[in-house]
């Protein structure tokens, strides 16, 4: 029911439950806002003992009560720059909200000049999804698809699709692979599936129970993506967002980097909110 860091919780302890899956629309806004598999540190695919099983549950369950809400609004700011230092910059705002099993979110894009204005909304009831797009320029709103190419990059940056689809770590299996005194963890989750752009995630929980670094493998099984978590604030009562997200492709030197602002959590928004 959340997006930006917090939709690594969702998969964690609603079991099988379908997050967004956006489609790589020319506008399609989607972008950023969960990361699903990359933050795919605990899944709800166990092959573990039934021991482990329970260390990931309660580390899960303490990661959600830091993190879940039932609406959230903010602003994001993109960077995307390029091996050769080359940047450009994407803006947007978002809203959505988790009303027991519906979801509903509205992105809107900011800047550049070309596409502000732009909106897409998500509407998720009963886990069927429907997607509608607004278009400035014809002043006309159009139902779109819910299929999507998992490798396709979102606005050009190092976000593919599959990286907001649940569905990329069904088959998953995850364990802790390392303790450390101050009760920090480290977590490797492995993918058994054919159409996925990586074989496993290598993810770090600090003592706070905050992720705060992963990386990502490719299908050869080498490093593809490391994602930092440097700082995260407060916002609401004591839930935490980070405030900038930094993604790097080490095998392209391509980095996206993402700076969230104004986000304000558990304002009371309703359905009506969203149409």
């Amino acid at each position: 029911d959340l997006v930006l860091l917090p939709a690594l919780l969702q998969f964690i302890l609603s079991q099988g439950h379908r997050w967004f899956k956006f489609p790589i629309h020319a506008k399609s806004l989607v972008m950023l806002l969960s990361f699903s598999f990359l933050f795919s540190a605990i899944t709800p695919s166990f092959s573990s003992a039934a021991t482990a099983q329970d260390d990931i549950k309660a580390l899960g369950e303490k990661m959600r009560v830091q993190i879940s809400s039932k609406d959230e609004t903010g602003k994001i700011e993109m960077t995307i720059t390029e091996k050769d230092g080359f940047s450009k910059k994407r803006e947007l705002s978002y809203q959505r909200l988790h009303a027991g099993t519906s979801h509903f979110t509205i992105m809107r894009m900011l800047a550049p000049k070309d596409v502000k204005g732009t909106a897409l909304l998500s509407v998720i009831k009963k886990e069927q999804e429907e997607k509608w797009i607004y278009l400035p320029g014809s002043k006309q709103t159009r139902k779109i698809s819910t299929t999507s190419d998992s490798g396709a990059r979102i606005l050009d940056s190092e976000l593919y699709t599959e990286d907001f689809d649940l569905g990329t770590i069904r088959t998953a299996t995850s364990q802790i692979t390392k303790k450390e005194a101050d009760g920090s963890v480290v977590i490797e989750t492995k993918l058994d599936n054919s159409k996925s752009s990586y074989s496993k995630s290598i993810s770090w929980i600090d003592k706070d129970h905050l992720l705060k670094k992963a990386e990502l493998y490719d299908k050869k099984g080498a490093l593809l993506k490391v994602v930092q978590f440097p700082k995260y604030i407060t916002v609401g009562q004591n839930k935490f967002r980070p405030t900038t997200i930094q993604i790097e492709n080490v095998q392209s030197k391509r980095k996206t980097d993402l700076a969230f602002t104004a986000i304000k959590v558990d304002q009371g928004l309703k359905e009506k909110d969203f149409s």
